[in-house]
């Protein structure tokens, strides 16, 4: 089943003196390297908007005008990550002070049959987080969710729960009392088929060896390879090289390789993409 969109008018106020000319949209909605222009309301020239159509989620995007990021530390709801504040819309999601969406990666049913719920709780916000859900209409179950990770202003909070039906009704219980369910109070319905993790039956019993190629191994043995390198100085690992490891690799019991890209990039690591067709 499809995942579920509603429609999500982006709105951009513009404070500035003369006017902007162009106003962009970049972000989760679609993603960072590909803006999404912003149309100017008649009606209200210092107002721009764009409409999407997104599927339940929490999304981080900005503003960029005239080529100028635009600051999101004045907006309604933000994430901020290692310094970096973006703001965000909750689609079908919990208000403040709780990001959560019914919709992976915020709900998923892991290998082992459990529904993994996922919430960003604000810091301050308060002591404890409780998962209220339940199976036949009521949410008759209770349990507390433990902090995982921290990030600038949220703590991310998460429960396993120990679910059998095809259907699942959350919401979430803060200090004193204090209910969250959607933004209009209700409890989230969440089919499980729609959040199911399918992955291949191997992956259960996968040893996984992480490589990072262009450090591993050269094609050839040279007398040079193991002297100290700066963060950005390609060390020239080969695919060839990691070829000539898989014996050792397997007397090790890895069974499956994650490699860092090989497709040419503009740093040693790759991440930065180039040429996805090249490797």
């Amino acid at each position: 089943m499809p995942p579920r969109s509603r429609p999500v008018t982006f709105r951009f106020h513009d404070p500035a003196d003369p006017p902007v000319g162009h106003v962009e949209l970049l972000g989760e909605p679609q993603d960072w390297l590909h803006p999404i222009p912003m149309r100017r309301r008649a009606d209200a020239p210092s107002d721009w908007v764009a409409q999407l159509d997104l599927p339940e989620g929490v999304y981080s995007f900005k503003f960029r005008a005239d080529g100028d990021w635009q600051p999101a530390g004045d907006a309604s709801r933000t994430r901020s990550r290692w310094g970096h504040r973006n703001q965000i819309v909750s689609v079908g999601g919990t208000p403040e002070p709780l990001l959560f969406a019914p919709a992976p990666p915020w709900v998923f049913v892991d290998l082992d049959g459990a529904l993994v719920v996922t919430a960003a709780l604000r810091k301050g916000a308060s002591t404890r987080l409780m998962v209220l859900w339940g199976e036949r209409g009521d949410l008759d179950h209770a349990q507390e969710a433990s902090a995982v990770f921290e990030e600038d202003d949220h703590v991310l909070m998460r429960a396993r729960l120990p679910v059998s039906s095809s259907s699942v009704r959350l919401a979430f219980e803060l200090d004193a009392g204090m209910r969250v369910g959607s933004e209009h109070g209700a409890a989230f319905e969440v089919p499980l088929r729609e959040v199911r993790c399918e992955l291949p039956s191997w992956w259960r019993d996968a040893v996984i060896y992480t490589v990072f190629v262009d450090r591993f191994r050269p094609a050839q043995d040279r007398a040079d390879w193991c002297r100290a390198l700066g963060p950005d100085e390609p060390a020239g690992g080969h695919l060839e090289g990691l070829r000539r490891s898989l014996p050792e690799l397997r007397d090790l019991g890895v069974n499956v390789l994650y490699l860092t890209p090989v497709h040419v990039g503009a740093n040693c690591h790759r991440y930065d993409l180039v040429d996805p067709m090249r490797v």
